[in-house]
């Protein structure tokens, strides 16, 4: 079997192009490979086969077919996959910097709240009633 590729073109009706797609294909050269691919086996297996033979490949040619299809949902699953996955070590991100930020408040309002009580002791050591000197405006 050769690797050598050909482009070929064809006119093909809107609803079939649909209905590939709808079917799981990605673009349309799966679909007319894979098709191509049935024609083959099921040629090869009318023209050398008879009986038994050609029910089990034909089942061979579907089993082919399903395993394709099966390996395209495997990818489009692992593609999915490895999308979520960049989604959360962005969101993971963007939770540290908020825990982060939650820190630095904490520590700001723990040190207004320890100056806060600073001043209240150092008003209240002071004697209540007591004249200030001239030159102590506050």
């Amino acid at each position: 079997m050769s690797d050598e590729k050909k482009k070929i073109s064809a006119w093909v009706s809107c609803y079939l192009l649909e209905r590939v797609l709808l079917a799981g294909y990605q673009n349309y050269t799966d679909a007319v490979v894979t098709g191509l691919k049935l024609i083959v086996d099921q040629t090869l297996i009318s023209h050398n086969q008879t009986g038994s033979d050609y029910s089990k490949s034909v089942e061979l040619a579907q089993a082919r077919a399903t395993l394709e299809g099966i390996e395209k949902l495997c990818e489009e699953k692992n593609e999915r996959t490895r999308e979520l996955q960049e989604q959360i070590k962005v969101k993971d991100e963007q939770l540290r910097g908020k825990d982060s930020q939650l820190e630095q408040l904490t520590e700001i309002m723990q040190a207004q709240a320890i100056h806060l009580q600073t001043l209240i002791n150092q008003k209240a050591i002071e004697a209540p009633g007591a004249k200030r000197p001239w030159w102590r405006f506050w």
